[in-house]
């Protein structure tokens, strides 16, 4: 009974490892709206911005994450740093599935054959022995292929969307902030090299929504032919 009651609490131990590893919790960030004042939006990619180190990825403002699922928050939902999360998630998920499935059937089959293999070497096993053996032996081995198919058919796999991930973010963040790189990159031009007291004119010139300007009325120009006096537009 002993052993049956340790394979169960291995049970236990490995859906609840599921139920709380695909839980990722989103951090609560501010990004403006796509009709949002211009300067607000530049401000937003600036603090946003990130680049990919070993191990996760790094933003301007200095946080660090390790899991693209965080970064969903930054981008829209139709884009490709979140289907490559999503698909990252899924992988990842699929993964413990299999790898702790395996597991326990493996643990539990080795237990019964364990069980059984002095009684169906020794003198006149019985059938249930000889069944349990077998049996035992079978959970043994498929728990061992499952631990070892694991991790190059599901977890290195989903690796790779996880680098696609990270590598798209700041296009997709351009997206939903609804800027140019060209923006972008004249707007941090400017925050680096210019004075604080010279930064705010022209950070206005250059990205405030242009407005149209002011056309006064169409000048006509006239011609007088002095032969006849005519004139003419």
């Amino acid at each position: 009974m002993s052993s049956w009651r340790l394979l169960m609490g291995w049970c236990c131990l490995s859906f609840f490892s599921l139920l709380f590893s695909g839980c990722v919790p989103l951090p609560a960030v501010v990004v403006p709206e796509k009709n949002a004042p211009i300067i607000q939006r530049l401000n937003a990619y600036k603090k946003y911005r990130g680049e990919q180190r070993s191990g996760g990825f790094i933003l301007a403002n200095g946080l660090f994450y390790k899991d693209p699922m965080e970064l969903l928050p930054f981008v829209d939902e139709v884009s490709k740093t979140a289907e490559s999360a999503r698909t990252y998630a899924r992988l990842q998920r699929a993964y413990l599935v299999v790898y702790w499935s395996g597991f326990v059937v493996g643990i539990g089959g080795a237990t019964l054959a364990t069980l059984n293999i002095n009684t169906v070497f020794g003198q006149n096993p019985s059938a249930a022995n000889v069944a349990g053996f077998w049996i035992g032996g079978g959970l043994a081995l498929a728990g061992a292929v499952g631990v070892l198919l694991a991790n190059p058919v599901l977890r290195q796999p989903s690796y790779r969307f996880k680098k696609m991930a990270f590598y798209s973010y700041n296009q997709d963040l351009l997206r939903r902030l609804k800027l140019t790189k060209a923006q972008t990159e004249r707007f941090l031009r400017i925050r680096k090299n210019r004075s604080p007291q010279r930064r705010a004119p022209k950070i206005k010139e250059y990205f405030e929504d242009a407005k149209p300007k002011h056309q006064g009325p169409k000048r006509e120009i006239l011609f007088i032919f002095p032969s006849n006096g005519l004139l003419v537009k």
